[in-house]
């Protein structure tokens, strides 16, 4: 995932490299509510890769319900050039 403070969605994918046609995006704090309300507290953290790559970080393996309320804040959008 790309990550950082002020960059646009644009930026981050360009960053990225990304190639395919749509990309998945949410907030830091989206993903971070979506955690809370199922009590689990995640951190983003700056990783290796391109551009902002960065990973997200929980304190246990995820329970089927954190990892769907976590996958649901993301949302596809059409890339654009």
């Amino acid at each position: 995932m790309q990550s950082a403070p002020q960059k646009t969605i644009k930026e981050l994918a360009t960053a990225g490299r990304f190639v395919s046609g749509r990309s998945i995006v949410t907030t830091v704090g989206e993903l971070k509510e979506a955690g809370q309300s199922a009590g689990v507290q995640i951190e983003v953290v700056r990783a290796p890769g391109r551009g902002f790559h960065s990973i997200v970080v929980t304190p246990r393996p995820l329970s089927d319900i954190a990892a769907k309320a976590l996958s649901n804040v993301f949302r596809q959008m059409p890339k654009r050039r």
